[in-house]
């Protein structure tokens, strides 16, 4: 375990592969330059990032939420956080400074189950209230607001359950890339 841009390996390796990660890095220009020499000279590189937040409903609807009761500040799109990556102008520029050549990005497109597979959507709202970010939102809250939001959540919930759970429409990015 280790910075990405600093720790130190004692071999490289054939692949790298993140899933949902990179765009978190602080420095994401010095992480992948850093990590391209983990890699032998035909290793690749592969990671999973969230797409446009516009894409991302299990997002964009889910904190529209919290808005109701707090005052959301606009998001940095490039400081580290879940939509870091979303831009591919900005990741080519990352990994084609880092030395990186053939960056392909791969759409995907589906369904991000909330609260796990099979879940209702009160379990899925307490999931959200519990561990992400409309919790975090509303963290300072007071207790009515938590439960009012919860509330809120539960009824946009319903109509998106199934027998698989309950979701919402997902966009991510597959990008590979040669060392």
């Amino acid at each position: 375990h280790g910075d990405a841009a600093s720790i130190r390996l004692d071999r490289t390796y054939d692949r790298l592969f993140s899933r949902f990660g990179v765009m978190f890095f602080k420095d994401p220009y010095a992480a992948f330059a850093h990590m391209r020499d983990f890699l032998k000279p035909a290793g690749r590189a592969a990671f999973s990032c969230w797409g446009p937040p516009p894409a991302n409903p299990w997002v964009f609807e889910l904190m529209d939420i919290a808005r109701k009761y707090v005052e959301v500040p606009q998001a940095d799109p490039k400081a580290p956080g879940p939509f870091a990556f979303s831009d591919t102008d900005y990741v080519t520029d990352i990994m084609s400074k880092a030395g990186f050549t053939d960056i392909k990005f791969k759409a995907w497109e589906g369904n991000q189950y909330l609260g796990g597979r099979g879940a209702t959507a009160e379990i899925a709202s307490r999931f959200l209230m519990d561990a992400l970010f409309v919790g975090e939102a509303l963290k300072a809250e007071t207790e009515a607001v938590r439960a009012s939001a919860y509330d809120d959540l539960v009824e946009l919930l319903q109509d998106r359950e199934s027998e698989k759970g309950v979701a919402l429409k997902a966009h991510a990015w597959l990008v590979s890339a040669n060392r």
